[in-house]
């Protein structure tokens, strides 16, 4: 949070002394990359506690430091070949892929055999979306049916997290109704 504040203060500043530098609008989104990065670590780094999903949780925050890592050189470098931008996209799938896919474990309480069939579905959404954009990058695909069916997949797990929110904000009133 503290990041997102440092970018609202160089974009305050950025507003009252009237000039954009190349420094301060660097500083600016390097701030940005660290408030996202830091929210987007943070399902991860709670998966690191629950027993047997340490392993995504650690993965998740080794994709969101790389992904961190790599926009902060591409900010203040601003490296020409493309093979860094890929790598720099690549990284960013995965630590959205890790962010999304903690999200889902995180929202399963019930142990039940169909809570359990949601989650798996819902992470193999989530990996299926993964590979479709880490493909999509390498081999440079510009076809629309590709990143639409991307974005189609990726929205399933999404969906099933709302549904789960719902559901328990419902259940949650039904209970406290006569408090």
């Amino acid at each position: 949070m503290a990041s997102l504040l440092g970018a609202v203060l160089v974009l305050s500043a950025i507003a009252l002394l009237g000039e954009y530098t190349q420094p301060r609008g660097q500083l600016m989104l390097n701030a940005l990359a660290l408030g996202g990065v830091c929210l987007a670590a943070l399902p991860p780094s709670a998966l690191l506690r629950r027993r047997g999903w340490k392993a995504v949780g650690l993965a998740g925050l080794l994709a969101t430091s790389a992904c961190f890592a790599l926009v902060t050189v591409g900010i203040w470098m601003t490296p020409g070949p493309d093979a860094f931008w890929k790598a720099a996209a690549i990284a960013s799938v995965l630590a959205a892929t890790a962010f999304l896919a903690s999200l889902c474990v995180l929202s399963e309480k019930n142990q039940t055999a169909s809570s359990r069939i949601v989650l798996l579905l819902s992470l193999g959404a989530t990996l299926l979306a993964s590979l479709m954009s880490v493909s999509g990058i390498l081999y440079e695909v510009t076809a629309a049916p590709h990143w639409w069916t991307m974005v189609l997949v990726v929205m399933a797990p999404m969906i099933v997290l709302v549904v789960r929110l719902v559901a328990k904000g419902i259940r949650h009133a039904r209970t406290n109704v006569g408090c």
